[in-house]
This record gives structure tokens, sequence and C-alpha cells, in this order.
């Protein structure tokens, strides 16, 4: 049942499982893996038995954090560190905000600045910066210049949010 540096615990909303340090989900009372499926967006779902007869669902990369990983400051989403929703080992998951998260997240195909949140608008032939958080715009910027636009962006970037990552993320 253990693969190489694989670890159990038991689910703490759920002591009936035990829960891999890779993601995998152990029923204890049939002695069974649960089998994952995926959800729309991608991410590997499966059910828990509440004990009354119905199915709980969660994301299995949300139970692998619930299990093993703190969350003091009560972040409400857990981001794949390596941008793979089926990875879910507890090494490639962390405790985020909704802003970070989206952060974190792979650029637009079509993304010509190179940055989230700043784009180029035709009719006004001007590069926009936009930063929104909690629904309220924190930053916003306008120019006809690309550069000063990136600048400003990444001045900005680089004091709004000081995780490691994302200063690594800017140029």
């Amino acid at each position: 049942m253990t693969k190489t540096n694989e670890y159990w615990s038991e689910f703490p909303l759920a002591p009936t499982y035990l829960v891999s340090s890779l993601g995998e989900v152990f029923n204890t009372k049939t002695n069974k893996f649960l089998n994952g499926s995926k959800n729309d967006g991608g991410y590997l779902i499966t059910g828990f038995s509440s004990g009354l007869g119905s199915t709980i669902t969660k994301s299995i990369h949300r139970v692998v954090a619930l299990t093993y990983l703190p969350n003091p400051n009560n972040l409400p989403t857990i981001d794949h560190i390596d941008m793979n929703k089926q990875n879910n080992s507890v090494d490639n998951l962390r405790w985020c905000s909704y802003s970070l998260n989206n952060w974190y997240r792979k650029k637009q195909k079509n993304n010509m600045s190179g940055y989230r949140g700043l784009t180029f608008h035709k009719r006004d032939k001007t590069w926009r910066a936009k930063l929104v958080k909690d629904k309220k715009i924190v930053f916003s910027y306008e120019s006809r210049s690309l550069k000063e636009s990136q600048k400003a962006y990444v001045n900005f970037i680089r004091g709004f949010y000081p995780d490691e990552l994302v200063q690594n993320t800017l140029r």
C-alpha cells in the first residue's frame, strides 16, 4: 500500500478514511482505494460516505491539504504549485488567497503584454494595468507606452505581493 516517500494519515473530517501524502485515499471499512474522477474544472474529486447514507464529494487536493497542511491564516483555497491539477502530492500544494491563486494561473495565449492584468485597448490605443482584490480596484494605470505600463505594473506588484514566487514571475 505504501510507495517510496509516501505516508498515511487519518482524514480529520472522516476518520474511516486514510489519506496519503501523494494524494491517494483509502477506505479502512471496505479496505479499498477510492477512485477519483475529474470534475468540469479538471480537478480530481472523490466521494466520502457521511455515515448517514449519503455521499459527500470533495476535491482530492483539498482532502490532502486538510489532512497535512496547517492553515494558520485561514486561507480559502489551495494552489497546485506546479499547475498540474492531477498532482495532489502534499509537496505540491499550499494554502493560498484567491488573488494569489489567480496570479499563479497560466497566462492567456493571446496575452501580448507578458503580464496578467496588463491589456491593450484598441479603441483608445492605450495599455491599461489593473489589479483587483476583493472586488476592489487596488491599482490602475494607463499609458500609450507598453514599457511604461509594464514598469508601473511591476513596481506596484513587487510591493503588493512580497511572495517570492510572484517576484520570480516578474521580469
